[in-house]
Protein backbone atom coordinates (compact mmCIF):
# COMPACT_ATOMS: atom_id res chain seq x y z
CA UNK A 1 0.00 0.00 0.00
CA UNK A 2 3.17 2.37 1.07
CA UNK A 3 4.25 1.37 -2.12
CA UNK A 4 1.02 2.35 -4.10
CA UNK A 5 1.53 5.72 -2.12
CA UNK A 6 4.52 6.75 -3.26
CA UNK A 7 4.45 5.51 -6.90
CA UNK A 8 0.90 8.07 -6.66
CA UNK A 9 3.34 10.97 -5.27
CA UNK A 10 5.79 10.24 -8.00
CA UNK A 11 3.97 10.27 -11.07
CA UNK A 12 2.09 13.43 -9.36
CA UNK A 13 5.05 15.43 -9.13
CA UNK A 14 6.26 14.36 -12.59
CA UNK A 15 3.25 15.50 -13.90
CA UNK A 16 3.63 18.91 -12.33
CA UNK A 17 7.14 19.24 -13.15
CA UNK A 18 6.67 18.40 -16.76
CA UNK A 19 3.48 20.75 -17.28
CA UNK A 20 5.45 23.94 -15.37
CA UNK A 21 8.54 23.16 -17.74
CA UNK A 22 5.65 22.88 -20.94
CA UNK A 23 3.91 26.18 -19.16
CA UNK A 24 7.50 28.28 -19.21
CA UNK A 25 8.45 26.76 -22.81
CA UNK A 26 5.37 28.32 -24.12
CA UNK A 27 5.57 31.43 -22.40
CA UNK A 28 9.37 31.61 -24.13
CA UNK A 29 7.70 30.79 -27.43
CA UNK A 30 5.21 34.06 -27.31
CA UNK A 31 7.91 36.46 -26.09
CA UNK A 32 9.90 35.49 -29.21
CA UNK A 33 6.96 35.70 -31.40
CA UNK A 34 5.91 39.35 -29.78
CA UNK A 35 9.74 40.38 -29.98
CA UNK A 36 10.08 39.10 -33.92
CA UNK A 37 6.49 40.88 -34.18
CA UNK A 38 7.39 44.16 -33.01
CA UNK A 39 11.04 43.99 -35.16
CA UNK A 40 9.18 43.23 -38.19
CA UNK A 41 6.66 46.32 -37.28
CA UNK A 42 9.71 48.69 -36.93
CA UNK A 43 11.42 47.44 -39.88
CA UNK A 44 8.22 48.25 -42.47
CA UNK A 45 8.27 51.76 -40.49
CA UNK A 46 11.45 52.59 -41.43
CA UNK A 47 11.05 51.60 -45.20
CA UNK A 48 8.13 53.85 -45.21
CA UNK A 49 9.27 57.91 -46.47
CA UNK A 50 9.04 60.45 -43.71
CA UNK A 51 6.02 62.29 -43.93
CA UNK A 52 5.79 66.05 -44.59
CA UNK A 53 3.96 69.00 -43.53
CA UNK A 54 3.39 70.27 -46.70
CA UNK A 55 0.31 70.74 -48.22
CA UNK A 56 -0.13 71.06 -52.28
CA UNK A 57 -2.41 73.45 -53.37
CA UNK A 58 -5.05 72.23 -55.74
CA UNK A 59 -6.61 74.38 -58.54
CA UNK A 60 -10.23 73.83 -59.31
CA UNK A 61 -10.78 72.80 -62.56
CA UNK A 62 -13.50 75.30 -64.35
CA UNK A 63 -17.17 74.17 -64.57
CA UNK A 64 -18.79 74.17 -67.62
CA UNK A 65 -22.30 74.10 -68.08
CA UNK A 66 -23.61 70.87 -70.24
CA UNK A 67 -26.93 71.71 -72.20
CA UNK A 68 -29.80 69.51 -71.75
CA UNK A 69 -29.59 66.86 -74.36
CA UNK A 70 -32.64 65.72 -76.20
CA UNK A 71 -33.67 62.28 -75.46
CA UNK A 72 -34.71 60.03 -78.89
CA UNK A 73 -37.91 58.26 -78.77
CA UNK A 74 -37.34 54.49 -78.09
CA UNK A 75 -37.03 52.40 -81.07
CA UNK A 76 -37.90 48.66 -79.98
CA UNK A 77 -36.72 45.49 -82.27
CA UNK A 78 -33.66 45.07 -84.23
CA UNK A 79 -32.01 47.62 -86.70
CA UNK A 80 -32.26 46.42 -90.24
CA UNK A 81 -28.37 46.33 -89.85
CA UNK A 82 -26.44 42.90 -89.86
CA UNK A 83 -23.45 43.00 -87.64
CA UNK A 84 -22.76 42.77 -83.94
CA UNK A 85 -24.62 44.65 -80.57
CA UNK A 86 -23.55 44.81 -76.76
CA UNK A 87 -26.85 43.81 -74.27
CA UNK A 88 -26.56 45.98 -71.30
CA UNK A 89 -29.48 44.59 -69.65
CA UNK A 90 -32.79 42.71 -69.62
CA UNK A 91 -35.84 43.78 -68.11
CA UNK A 92 -39.38 43.00 -67.31
CA UNK A 93 -40.82 46.74 -66.76
CA UNK A 94 -41.17 48.44 -70.11
CA UNK A 95 -40.85 51.80 -68.03
CA UNK A 96 -38.01 51.14 -66.54
CA UNK A 97 -36.38 49.84 -69.99
CA UNK A 98 -37.54 52.96 -71.79
CA UNK A 99 -35.69 54.98 -68.97
CA UNK A 100 -32.80 53.05 -68.99
CA UNK A 101 -32.52 53.81 -73.21
CA UNK A 102 -32.90 57.37 -72.99
CA UNK A 103 -29.79 57.46 -70.67
CA UNK A 104 -27.75 55.51 -72.33
CA UNK A 105 -28.83 58.07 -75.26
CA UNK A 106 -27.98 60.67 -73.66
CA UNK A 107 -24.54 59.24 -72.80
CA UNK A 108 -23.99 59.13 -76.44
CA UNK A 109 -25.02 55.27 -77.45
CA UNK A 110 -27.03 53.87 -79.71
CA UNK A 111 -29.39 52.15 -77.52
CA UNK A 112 -32.63 50.61 -78.18
CA UNK A 113 -35.49 47.88 -77.19
CA UNK A 114 -35.97 43.90 -77.93
CA UNK A 115 -38.69 42.59 -76.54
CA UNK A 116 -38.33 38.49 -76.41
CA UNK A 117 -40.62 36.29 -74.76
CA UNK A 118 -38.92 34.20 -72.35
CA UNK A 119 -41.48 31.40 -70.24
CA UNK A 120 -44.35 32.89 -70.89
CA UNK A 121 -43.16 36.43 -69.53
CA UNK A 122 -41.94 39.48 -72.06
CA UNK A 123 -38.62 41.28 -71.10
CA UNK A 124 -37.32 43.81 -72.68
CA UNK A 125 -33.74 43.46 -73.78
CA UNK A 126 -31.38 46.51 -73.83
CA UNK A 127 -28.84 46.74 -76.69
CA UNK A 128 -26.23 48.99 -78.27
CA UNK A 129 -25.10 48.96 -81.25
CA UNK A 130 -25.01 47.38 -83.95
CA UNK A 131 -21.26 47.45 -85.40
CA UNK A 132 -19.46 45.89 -87.95
CA UNK A 133 -16.90 43.45 -86.20
CA UNK A 134 -16.94 41.59 -83.02
CA UNK A 135 -13.66 43.59 -81.82
CA UNK A 136 -15.67 47.03 -82.41
CA UNK A 137 -18.35 45.83 -80.07
CA UNK A 138 -16.45 44.58 -77.37
CA UNK A 139 -14.22 47.46 -77.31
CA UNK A 140 -17.29 49.48 -76.44
CA UNK A 141 -18.98 46.35 -73.63
CA UNK A 142 -15.06 46.70 -71.86
CA UNK A 143 -16.10 50.71 -71.83
CA UNK A 144 -19.06 50.42 -70.85
CA UNK A 145 -17.79 48.15 -68.14
CA UNK A 146 -15.07 50.69 -67.27
CA UNK A 147 -17.09 53.45 -67.26
CA UNK A 148 -20.33 52.79 -65.82
CA UNK A 149 -19.78 48.97 -64.44
CA UNK A 150 -21.62 47.84 -66.63
CA UNK A 151 -22.20 44.20 -67.29
CA UNK A 152 -22.11 43.41 -71.01
CA UNK A 153 -23.38 40.24 -73.55
CA UNK A 154 -22.02 40.24 -76.75
CA UNK A 155 -24.25 39.21 -79.69
CA UNK A 156 -24.99 39.09 -83.23
CA UNK A 157 -27.85 41.27 -84.62
CA UNK A 158 -29.88 38.88 -86.97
Amino acid sequence: MIRIGIIGILILALAVTGCSKKKEEAQALQKEAAQDEAAMAMDSLAQKPPVTDTVAEVTPKPVTPQEPVETKPVESGYPQEEGFVVQVGSYLNHDLATSMVGKYKNRGYDAFLVPVEVDGQEFYRLRIGVFDTYAEAKQVGEQLADRYSAVYWLDNNQ
